[in-house]
């Protein structure tokens, strides 16, 4: 439910509005089943969230699901320490590379990925998939 709460308070934060591209309510039972997920809070609201995929055992590929933070949150280095957080912890769980997936119009994403050497993999219709060797 709070993944549910989180997601649609976001929605139009997302680019493009996350209702736009997904069924939210059946995305966050989707991570609620079957990914790690995050909350960051301050002063007990939440301002922040990441769900990962750190389960591709074969390949050893962690896959960032989703990764936000509240705008008047962003710029602060949540978002840095988010993604430090994600490696680290798909490392110990014995992954190798971490993929996620922007959209090509989200420039201050990309701009923010490719500062931490995620890497163009492919590019389909909208979208963009980065890669990381972690």
């Amino acid at each position: 439910m709070a993944i549910k709460s989180y997601l649609n308070a976001m929605c139009d934060s997302f680019i493009p509005p996350l209702d736009q591209v997904v069924d939210i309510n059946k995305y966050s039972d989707k991570l609620v089943q079957n990914a790690d997920c995050f909350f960051i809070q301050n002063n007990g609201k939440t301002i922040g969230f990441l769900a990962v995929y750190a389960n591709d055992y074969s390949k050893k590929i962690a896959f960032i699901s989703s990764i936000s933070i509240m705008p008047e949150y962003q710029s602060t280095g949540i978002s840095q320490k988010l993604i430090d957080f994600s490696i680290e912890y798909s490392r110990k769980k014995g992954m190798n590379f971490m993929k996620l997936e922007v959209n090509k119009n989200n420039t201050k994403a990309i701009k923010f990925y490719i500062k931490n050497l995620f890497k163009i993999e492919s590019v389909n219709h909208n979208n963009i998939i980065m890669v990381k060797n972690i």
